[in-house]
């Protein structure tokens, strides 16, 4: 029985559906990397283009100053006086860039809206309570070139748009949220720009602030928007040894083993009943080892009724529930519970013919237990033998002298002599070192085997637990 015997005997079935597994497996790594391989799609630019603008602004001084005098020109200040420029003027400027182009049309238009509106501080929306709008210019122009511009003006005379906000409140009789002035740009771009038909539009929005006596414009830097144009690009993705030699090595392994399993024949690995229950009883020992004792039983044992048990571990759990110490025979190497009214016993299995290093253990170590028990019992035949006569005498006197003073039982006396006999035959016997090892071995089982006669006669040794381990 060999390891390789066991694992094929017990785990067949879970082998052949690994196998089965190792086949599919490396099948789909195979086809998804040879055959159909992913596929991943990316977009790749081919060109671009954008819209530009731009805003410019300022305001021309009516009255003559320190600063300015009447008719000056002020361009793109951060601030402008409401008294001596109360009017803003600006041009805006769209356009759009490209490689190519054919009819392209290019629009712009610019109003002026004034509003009261509240604004939430958390979403940020507008809540609209009144609101005009007014048209101040638009320009469109067609076949507009790559570069080319397209301006639109606004004019806004910022003092006459707040007498109109306080005319609005007056008539209302309320003003509520803030007063909101600003100009909405909005320019949209259409036509065949780099081969393809496009319609962009955008808008921008210029705040006019007025604090006091002064007001200004905020404006973007630049005006616009950039477009790539792009196309998709579609890639096979590359893959790895993990796959390109993982999966068809994943099959050949497969496909190998399962073949193997198949076409080998069940009966060359199939554990026999006596591998089996060698198997079973080597477990057994290896985990119960511990709570059994081996000695060298008395014959007095092998007369009381005996009840078989089917395993080891039962024959333990028995002792174990009987609170009685698990025995291993030496002479047969059968295993014992001892009871008041029974012997329950278990004779290990046959080791089979081919087996494993355990089972030649086993072997080998009850050969060397019976080779030492033979010892014992040959030098015990010996001294028998050279002290026979004194044996006899001993014995008879003993008897005598028992039955004189304390009126024994003849059994009783038997057993005395046969005590004393061997005190005698121990002390005549003499041996060399290793001889002398043997018999201290020999002498702890006796003690072990007169506590055994003496639970029989119904004498409890002084310490039930000396039968165990």
């Amino acid at each position: 029985m060999t390891f390789r015997q066991l694992v094929f005997d017990e785990y067949r079935w879970i082998i052949i559906v690994c196998c089965v597994i190792a086949v599919l497996a490396g099948a789909w790594i195979t086809y998804g990397t040879y055959v159909d391989p992913a596929q991943t799609t990316t977009e790749q630019p081919v060109g671009s283009w954008a819209t530009t603008g731009n805003v410019s602004h300022g305001a021309t001084v009516v009255e003559d100053t320190a600063v300015h005098e009447a008719g000056t020109e002020l361009e793109n200040e951060p601030v402008y006086y409401e008294q001596v420029s109360p009017t803003l003027e600006g041009t805006v400027t769209t356009g759009y860039e490209a490689s190519t182009a054919e009819d392209v049309t290019g629009n712009v238009s610019t109003s002026l809206i004034w509003q009261a509106v509240d604004e939430d501080d958390e979403t940020g929306e507008e809540t609209v309570y009144w609101r005009e709008r007014e048209r101040l210019d638009q320009e469109a122009v067609t076949g507009l070139e790559p570069g080319e511009a397209v301006e639109a003006t606004f004019t806004v005379n910022v003092s006459s748009v707040h007498e109109r906000i306080d005319v609005i409140e007056d008539e209302l009789g309320a003003s509520p949220g803030d007063r909101d002035v600003f100009v909405l740009v909005e320019y949209e771009v259409e036509g065949t720009i780099n081969g393809i038909h496009r319609s962009e539009s955008n808008s921008e929005r210029l705040p006019i602030e007025r604090d006091g006596g002064t007001y200004s414009i905020e404006t973007p830097s630049s005006m616009g928007e950039e477009f790539q144009d792009t196309e998709p690009m579609t890639e096979t993705v590359s893959y790895g040894p993990e796959r390109t030699v993982g999966g068809p090595i994943l099959v050949l392994l497969g496909l190998g083993m399962l073949g193997a399993m198949i076409a080998i024949p069940r009966d060359r690995y199939r554990l026999s009943e006596g591998q089996r229950a060698w198997q079973t009883y080597q477990s057994h020992r290896k985990e119960y080892g511990e709570l059994v004792t081996t000695t060298a039983l008395p014959e007095i044992v092998h007369t009381r009724d005996l009840a078989p048990v089917d395993s080891l571990e039962g024959l333990v759990q028995l002792g174990i529930d009987l609170e009685a110490p698990i025995l291993r025979d030496r002479s047969d190497g059968r295993y014992l519970v001892l009871t008041d009214d029974l012997v329950y016993w278990f004779e290990p299995p046959a080791p089979p013919e081919s087996s494993s290093s355990v089972a030649s253990d086993e072997s080998t170590a009850k050969s060397n237990d019976d080779e030492v028990l033979e010892t014992g019992v040959d030098e015990s035949i010996s001294g028998e033998d050279d002290e026979s006569g004194v044996t006899s005498g001993s014995s008879e006197r003993t008897v005598t002298e028992d039955e004189n003073a304390d009126g024994r039982s003849s059994a009783d006396s038997t057993l005395e002599a046969d005590q004393s006999d061997r005190e005698n035959e121990e002390g005549t016997i003499s041996y060399n070192d290793e001889e002398s090892s043997k018999r201290t071995e020999a002498e702890s089982e006796d003690t072990v085997s007169n506590d055994v006669e003496g639970s029989l006669d119904g004498n409890e040794p002084d310490d039930p637990t000396d039968l165990r381990l």
